[in-house]
This record gives structure tokens, C-alpha cells and sequence, in this order.
């Protein structure tokens, strides 16, 4: 008869080790994707904060210097690691790495069905004002402005000669290349920055919204001597002198307005609301960025409630491979002893073979087949360096996953281990006790 409860119990102990490589699969996921801890951990891991400024942003920057994208007369390459120092002291690797947790205990919780909507605010006007700052105090006074200041000289030489062209007679040959050796010799360094210190003190506000317009004039009358004008007009054009003159007292004037020729109105007035109140990030927008035509919101909502669902049920899954325990142990012994032995004994066989089903099938199926999930082909540089830290970040969280089954597959043998010494404690001490009382109830001999 217990031949025949032992044969009965042998497939339900299969249909356990299915069962209990699904529920611990499925605790395991519920445990990685569901929680913001989980992706925190994988950029720690990664070193994506690092990542940002060691190969992200120079690979932009190179990007932009190939492709000439840019409308600023300053070359980026030769001040690259100076841009990247500065934008380091303005947003340091801390403060990304909590902006990024901030979005994740926002975002998740709403995904996975926690909470109906979320606002995340990524603030910017602390950091153009702090940029600003180091801009003046690592850049103007730094090593770099050597380079700045020549691409500056440069820059003002073909503003200036289009000015001198279109006021000046006809008869007045001034050359771009005579304007930029006198900038050269009458433009100190330090009158430079302090021109492009009022520069970033006027532009600045009006950019975060604290006020709606601005004005620079650069002063160049005071840079040059009369004797200086009268080389640079050359011989016999002495009476342009006062003309000239003029021309100079007038200055370099910019704008708001001229900001808004180069980048356009709406765009401006995008950045400074971008800038001044920072973006907002809500479930509208996540839901705009995933649909497409075959989902709709009211689909994605039902999605978010099945999984909360879900979630909140999940300890009832795990009921499952506890009552069929328990039914094998009643199957498998007479005693409770017996009953409690044979169920700690196959929680101990079956944690084995789900902890070795589960190594075999990451290291046959899953790790080969996510080596390279994004293809690297056709890529300029900042997408490939995004995508090869996109690699490395999936392979470890599909690896941290894997981990986290073997871990609860092992604490699982280690509770039926566990739980066997105890029966075995618990038999020597009912055997003990046995012997105790029966030595007891024994007659004494006679003498």
C-alpha cells in the first residue's frame, strides 16, 4: 500500500518542479521590472552616471563639431575637456542619479498599476543659472579662453567687416584679415571677458524668464587710438577718421531679438518656458511616446490593472506548490514526522533541480542570445557608445534576474536543509524520550 502512495506521489512531484520554476520565474520579474530599486541598481552597475561624461557627451561633441551644427564661432574640440569639467560641477553624477530615481519611483509605480498618474519635474533654471556661473569661472578664467579668445578675434573681425563694408565709402578698401590683426594687437584678453561676462549676465535671465528682454553693447571705440584707425583706413583717408570714429562709438549691439532671428520666436519662447519651469514629465506623455494605432489607453490602462492585480495576488501563487507539498508528504509518510521529512526532502530535490534548470537555461538559451540585443551597424558615434552601454545594461539586468531565481531556488534548499535537521533533531528527541520512559517503566531486579 505505501508502494502505491509513493507511485502516486511521483507525478505530483513533477508537476512541482514546473510549478515551482514558474512561480519563482514569476516572483523573480515581479521583483525586477515591477520595482524602481531595480533599475537604480542597474545604472549603479553600469556606471551610466559615469558613462555620461567620460564617453557620452564627447562623443556628442564630436558629433556636433563633424556636422557643423552649431552656430557658435568657437571651436569645441579644442575645449572639449573643459566643457565636460564644467558640465560635471554643474550636474554632477549625484544629481543625475537622482534625477533618474526620482523618475523611476515616480514612473513605475504607475506602470505597474500602484498609482493612477504621475507629474515628474526635471528642473532646469538652477542649472542654466549654476552653468552659467561655472562658465565664467572655469572657461573665461580658465585655460581654455586661449582658444576661446582666437575664435572670438576671428568671429569679430567678419562682424566688423561687414560693418565696415556697408558704412564706409566705396573708395575705403578695409580687408577682413587687416581688422582681425588690429583686433589681435588693440583687444586684451581681459577686456574680452569682461565683454562676454556681460554677455552671460544679460542673456542668462532672459533665458529662465526673470526678465522678458536684454541688451548687450560691446564698446569699441575706447580699443582703438586715433593713430591706430588712421593705420588701419590707411594713407589719404584721413577725413573717414571721424566717420570711423562714429562707426565704433556706435558699438556691437545684440538683442533679444537678434537671438530670435538665429533660433526663431516659438523656439525661444519654447527654451525660456523649457528653462524657467522645467519639463514635466506625466502619464500623457508616457502614453504618447508608447501607443501606436493596434493599442489604445483604455488597452493600456486594463494592462496596468491586471498587473497590479496581479501583484497583490502573488502570494496566493505560492500556495500552489505548498499545498502539493503537503499533499506529497501525506502521500509519503504515516507519521507527521514522516509526512513533514518527506516534503522537507523533496523541497530540497526540487530547489536542485529548479536551481540547475535555471543555470542550464541561461547559460544555453538566455546569455548567448542577448550578448548583442541592440545591432551596432550603420551607427555614428554617440549612438554607438549609447548602444554598447545599452548592451552591457541589458546583459546585467537579464543576468540580475537569473541571479535572483538561483538565490530564491537556493534559500529554498537551504530551508529544506534546514527543516530536515530539525526533523532529525526532533526524531532523536522522541527516540530519547522513548528510551527515558521505557527504562523508567522497567522493574527493578531483586538482589
Amino acid at each position: 500500500m505505501i508502494w502505491l502512495r509513493w507511485l502516486l506521489a511521483f507525478p505530483l512531484i513533477i508537476i512541482l518542479i514546473f510549478l515551482l520554476f514558474f512561480v519563482v520565474l514569476i516572483t523573480q520579474v515581479n521583483d525586477t521590472i515591477g520595482d524602481p530599486g531595480f533599475y537604480n541598481r542597474q545604472m549603479v552597475q553600469a556606471d551610466v552616471y559615469n558613462f555620461v561624461y567620460d564617453d557620452l557627451l564627447p562623443a556628442a561633441l564630436d558629433e556636433v563639431e563633424a556636422e557643423e551644427t552649431y552656430d557658435i564661432p568657437i571651436d569645441l574640440a579644442a575645449i572639449e575637456d573643459d566643457l565636460i569639467a564644467v558640465a560635471r560641477k554643474v550636474a554632477p553624477t549625484s544629481w543625475l542619479q537622482e534625477r533618474f530615481e526620482g523618475a523611476t519611483a515616480a514612473v513605475i509605480p504607475y506602470v505597474v498599476g500602484d498609482s493612477d498618474g504621475f507629474a515628474y519635474t526635471l528642473p532646469l533654471k538652477d542649472v542654466v543659472e549654476n552653468a552659467a556661473g561655472a562658465a565664467k569661472e572655469d572657461i573665461l578664467h580658465g585655460d581654455a579662453f586661449d582658444s576661446i579668445y582666437n575664435d572670438m578675434v576671428d568671429f569679430f573681425a567678419g562682424e566688423l567687416h561687414e560693418v565696415v563694408s556697408a558704412e564706409l565709402p566705396p573708395d575705403v578698401d578695409v580687408t577682413e584679415a587687416e581688422i582681425e590683426a588690429s583686433l589681435r594687437e588693440s583687444v586684451p584678453q581681459g577686456w574680452l571677458v569682461d565683454e562676454l561676462e556681460g554677455i552671460i549676465d544679460a542673456v542668462v535671465p532672459y533665458i529662465t524668464g526673470d526678465t522678458n528682454s536684454f541688451t548687450v553693447v560691446i564698446d569699441l571705440n575706447e580699443l582703438y587710438s586715433d593713430a591706430e584707425l588712421l593705420e588701419l583706413l590707411g594713407a589719404g583717408n584721413e577725413m573717414y577718421l571721424d566717420d570711423a570714429r562714429d562707426l565704433l562709438s556706435d558699438g556691437l549691439v545684440f538683442t533679444e531679438d537678434n537671438l530670435i532671428d538665429r533660433l526663431g520666436e516659438q523656439e525661444v519662447a519654447d527654451i525660456r518656458d523649457l528653462i524657467k519651469n522645467g519639463r514635466t514629465f506625466t502619464e500623457a506623455d508616457l502614453w504618447e511616446r508608447i501607443s501606436d494605432e493596434s493599442t489604445s489607453s483604455e488597452s493600456f490602462d486594463d494592462a496596468r490593472g491586471w498587473i497590479h492585480t496581479g501583484r497583490t495576488l502573488l502570494w496566493l501563487l505560492w500556495l500552489l506548490p505548498v499545498l502539493l507539498l503537503i499533499g506529497i508528504g501525506f502521500l509519503g509518510g504515516r507519521t507527521w514526522k514522516e509526512r513533514v521529512g518527506w516534503a522537507l526532502v523533496v523541497l530540497l530535490f526540487v530547489s536542485l533541480i529548479v536551481y540547475i534548470a535555471i543555470a542550464l537555461i541561461y547559460s544555453h538559451a538566455v546569455a548567448p542570445n542577448v550578448q548583442d540585443p541592440i545591432q551596432m551597424a550603420n551607427l555614428n558615434a554617440m549612438e554607438l557608445v549609447l548602444a554598447q552601454k545599452g548592451n552591457e545594461v541589458i546583459n546585467n539586468s537579464v543576468a540580475d534576474m537569473f541571479n535572483g531565481m538561483k538565490m530564491q531556488a537556493i534559500i529554498m534548499m537551504i530551508v529544506g536543509g534546514v527543516g530536515l535537521l530539525a526533523v532529525g533533531g526532533w526524531y532523536l528527541y522522541d527516540r530519547t524520550h522513548r528510551r527515558a520512559k521505557t527504562r523508567r517503566r522497567a522493574p527493578s531486579r531483586s538482589v
